[in-house]
């Protein structure tokens, strides 16, 4: 490989990992370059349970992504075979010692790809060598116990206070949004508005998980029915969120202009409530 490329692949690789930024959006900002640099014919990622391939692979990476986890380059340098490379990885706030792999880099077509990635000193018996591929297994655990949290079932109640002159346009909006929960939202369960009174309602929404709360309130974010209920004909006093909720979905409830109250008791609890 040339100087040029070398330092190609390095940038590219460096902008991958550093797109894992524990942001929601950090996936869809990584996979353009996933794409891109890897392999998806012989790409091989070696773990303590076997080499795994590409598709594992991307999907280990999109479950990282969606807890809210974070990883960054500390170290990368250009090797005959490709390059080494040090990442820090911070899963479910433990911040894991840094992990040094080795990637193999080959020309495929007259484009350069990372055909193999493994632990440095995976399979050396010195300890001082051989803690890559045990930190390698603790990311991997940790990253398992995070999607078993994203799949506990979450429950948002939306209080809501109407406007006095616009309470049949926001019915009308809301019945409109509602049609396109359930027509593009697979996973969001149920969907309901309760009117209190004539000029205040409330939503009682039951998503399968975590990442079903996140697609929804993303989804709602670009809705225009949506976004006109909440700014022309009403507005939202507050937002209940019930269940144990993954880190990225939390992000980004923070970032709406309402206030938002996590109750960490499991669904079935506050559905035992009267909700």
């Amino acid at each position: 490989m040339t100087n040029n490329i070398k330092q190609s692949i390095l940038d590219l690789y460096t902008s991958f990992i550093n797109s894992f930024d524990g942001t929601p959006t950090a996936f869809a900002n990584a996979e353009p370059t996933l794409n891109r640099i890897f392999d998806p014919s012989s790409f091989l990622f070696l773990t303590g349970d076997g080499p795994k391939d590409l598709s594992w692979y991307r999907e280990f990476a999109k479950s990282f992504a969606e807890s809210g986890n974070a990883a960054t380059v500390t170290s990368i340098e250009s090797k005959d075979y490709g390059f080494q490379v040090t990442i820090k990885n911070t899963v479910a706030g433990v911040e894991i010692d840094p992990i040094t792999y080795s990637a193999t880099v080959v020309d495929k077509n007259g484009t350069h790809k990372i055909t193999y990635f493994a632990p440095t000193g995976a399979f050396s018996e010195d300890s001082s060598v051989n803690h890559n591929m045990k930190n390698v297994g603790k990311m991997v655990r940790l990253v398992d116990e995070c999607a078993d949290k994203e799949e506990e079932s979450i429950m948002f109640i939306c209080r809501m206070k109407l406007f006095h002159d616009k309470v049949d346009e926001f019915k009308y909006y809301a019945r409109q949004a509602m049609a396109d929960i359930e027509s593009n939202e697979r996973d969001t369960i149920s969907f309901d508005i309760l009117y209190d009174d004539p000029f205040s309602c409330h939503t009682i929404e039951l998503y399968r998980n975590s990442r079903a709360a996140k697609q929804h309130v993303l989804n709602m974010q670009k809705n225009q029915y949506r976004n006109e209920c909440i700014s022309e004909f009403a507005a939202v006093d507050l937002l209940e969120v019930h269940g144990n909720v993954a880190k990225s979905l939390k992000m980004l409830l923070d970032e709406e202009d309402y206030d938002v109250v996590f109750h960490t008791k499991q669904v079935r609890r506050a559905l035992s409530y009267g909700y």
